[in-house]
């Protein structure tokens, strides 16, 4: 158990990654990947080793499509994991995969105050046929879920996604920036 920058509150980290692999195990995940850095302060940790270990990532899944974090979010760690993403992804890294999407994160992508680097998606995926696994999915997250209002909710999920959908023309959607794509 420890302190997190969730209001103060305590969270069980055995529990945590319990909720992850029930969470993967309802997506279809087969690998998980687990390392040991400490929860919201990923910028105490030396840059490279962090680097390094989403290299050795890439090297050993060798994927065609890497979804990370966005660098507006709120979240220093999110923040970190996009940096060091951009620099394991370099063009010269032969197992740079080809397309590399930022995602948006509920109560860490639109509670960002910097206006000068708000999340703009300009890439729409259709999830209306996996909405409700997605939400399933995210529920298993016990102590990362809130009560509606708040907009890591159950309903906050679905309104995000039925707003993403309105502005791509699909009944649900999940947003993305571009960071990199290659077409062939």
């Amino acid at each position: 158990t420890g302190i997190d920058s969730r209001g103060g509150e305590t969270y069980d980290k055995k529990k945590l990654r319990r909720d992850c692999e029930k969470a993967n195990k309802i997506l279809g995940v087969d690998n998980l990947e687990f390392f040991s850095f400490p929860d919201n302060m990923l910028d105490t940790i030396p840059r490279l080793e962090i680097i390094k270990k989403i290299e050795l990532i890439l090297t050993n899944y060798k994927c065609d499509t890497l979804y990370t974090h966005d660098k507006s979010d709120l979240n220093i760690d999110h923040k970190v994991i996009n940096n060091a993403v951009q620099t394991a992804c370099r063009p010269i890294n032969k197992n740079c995969p080809s397309t590399i999407l930022a995602c948006e994160i509920n109560s860490s992508t639109e509670w960002t105050m910097d206006n000068k680097d708000l999340f703009s998606p300009n890439y729409f995926c259709d999830i209306s046929s996996t909405i409700e696994k997605k939400i399933k999915a995210l529920s298993q997250y016990k102590s990362e879920i809130r009560k509606w209002p708040h907009s890591r909710s159950n309903k906050g999920i679905l309104a995000l996604a039925e707003y993403r959908g309105m502005q791509s023309n699909f009944k649900f959607a999940e947003a993305f920036r571009v960071m990199r794509i290659k077409i062939n």
